[in-house]
């Protein structure tokens, strides 16, 4: 079953965040939606989320990073290639007091779109 589309749930999960951490939360948004423009946005498990017949990526913010889960098959295929990333067992973290590496987001987006949204649904 899809998420429910709900773009306000976004701007207020990131509204009620750190004004320090709102900038970088905006960008990785923003980037998301260019990346993925026919991903329904909305809250999953309390965080900003994008789906496209399943949940392409999700992401969290804490006090001194954000996570983006992409889920355990991403990361053991893309921890070895990306390096300078810090991954976890579901996704990698950013930390706020750097930019975002935006053509390894891409690359890991579009990744996800391939392998689990762009399933012929007819």
């Amino acid at each position: 079953m899809p998420m429910l589309a709900d773009s306000k749930a976004v701007d207020n999960y990131i509204a009620k965040e750190d004004e320090t951490h709102q900038p970088l939360l905006k960008e990785l948004r923003e980037m998301i939606k260019t990346i993925l423009p026919n991903a329904l946005e909305g809250l999953a498990w309390s965080m900003p989320s994008y789906w496209q017949n399943t949940y392409i990526i999700h992401f969290q913010a804490f006090k001194k990073h954000v996570n983006v889960y992409v889920g355990l098959e991403a990361v053991s295929y893309w921890e070895d290639k990306y390096p300078e990333l810090s991954f976890t067992k579901r996704g990698f973290q950013l930390p706020y007091d750097q930019e975002l590496p935006k053509e390894t987001i891409k690359t890991i987006c579009l990744w996800q779109l391939q392998q689990y949204g762009e399933r012929d649904e007819t």
